[in-house]
C-alpha cells in the first residue's frame, strides 16, 4: 500500500496514534485523514495529536465543527 490519499479513522482513542504511525507515512502529500469524536475526546487522544504535532512527520491538523469534533489531518 502507497500513496493514500484518504483515510479514516474511527476507532478507540488510544489505537489511534499507532493508526496514525502507519498511515503517515503511506500518505501522499495533501492526503487527508479523518478522526472522529476529538473534540468530545480530546484528553484521551493525547498520544495523537502528539504525534500530529511533531513537525517532523509532516501533518497539519484542523478541527471541523461537527458534534464531538471531527479532526481534518493533512499531510504536507
Amino acid at each position: 500500500m502507497s500513496d493514500l490519499a484518504p483515510a479514516s479513522i474511527d476507532i478507540w482513542p488510544v489505537p489511534a496514534r499507532p493508526a496514525l504511525e502507519m498511515i503517515a507515512p503511506k500518505l501522499r502529500p495533501g492526503g487527508v485523514v479523518l478522526i472522529d469524536n476529538t473534540e468530545g475526546h480530546r484528553k484521551n487522544y493525547r498520544d495523537a495529536f502528539a504525534f500530529i504535532e511533531d513537525p517532523a512527520n509532516g501533518l497539519l491538523a484542523q478541527t471541523l465543527p461537527f458534534r464531538a469534533g471531527l479532526e481534518m489531518v493533512i499531510k504536507r
